[in-house]
């Protein structure tokens, strides 16, 4: 499946981050299990 980053850029309101620092920094917590997502949005609203 391939995500189409620059039309979900169009659609929303906030900023879309595809960059591995963001993916590391929201892909891990407490637990051993870590998965990385494939963006990070910031809301604006």
């Amino acid at each position: 499946m391939q995500i189409n980053f620059k039309l979900l850029t169009s659609q929303l309101e906030g900023d879309l981050f595809t960059d591995n620092v963001q993916h590391i920094l929201y892909s891990t917590d407490a637990s051993h299990y870590m998965e990385l997502p494939k963006s990070v949005i910031y809301s604006k609203n």
